[in-house]
Parts: C-alpha cells; sequence; structure tokens
C-alpha cells in the first residue's frame, strides 16, 4: 500500500524506498508460513497466491534503496496486479 499510494513528484530522479523494503524482509517469512499452511491443507491455489505475493516482496525487498521513476512504476504494476490477490484474502 506504501509503494502503491506514495507520490511521485514531477522531475524526480530517485525515490527512496528504504522502509518499504525492510517491510517487505519481515514480510517474507510471514509470507512463506501462509504458503505452507495453504500446501498442508491441500489449498494449492492459495499457495499459489501466496507464491505469487512473495515473488512481489522480494522484487520489493532486493531492490536498490532508491529507484527511479521508471522502476518504481514496474514495481507499482506488480502490485496492482496483485490487487485481486489481496481482495480474495480479506
Amino acid at each position: 500500500m506504501e509503494l502503491e499510494n506514495a507520490p511521485v513528484q514531477k522531475g524526480q530522479k530517485a525515490i527512496n524506498i528504504s522502509e518499504t523494503q525492510r517491510r517487505a524482509e519481515d514480510l517474507v517469512e510471514e509470507n512463506r508460513l501462509y504458503r505452507q499452511t495453504a500446501l498442508k491443507e491441500g489449498d494449492q491455489a492459495m499457495a499459489e497466491r501466496w507464491n505469487e505475493l512473495e515473488r512481489v516482496l522480494l522484487d520489493i525487498a532486493n531492490s536498490p534503496e532508491e529507484v527511479t521513476p521508471a522502476a518504481f512504476e514496474t514495481i507499482r504494476k506488480r502490485i496492482e496486479e496483485q490487487g485481486t490477490f489481496c481482495s480474495r484474502c480479506a
């Protein structure tokens, strides 16, 4: 949500995402536990959704602390693609 809603200033050369990176790193392990639980319960569809979310979290966690506006938009698009996932989990 933080990245998806973060403002980008016109002409901005770099965007600092270091705080969001730390949160993403923390969430990766929790996400894995949810995925493993889904697999143990035989819910392959939910496990795949958790797997997709993990890829996004890892992309964020492994990005540079400062990204270009173009790279930032790419991350945002991946998050938006996962929006359907999040609404299914609620």
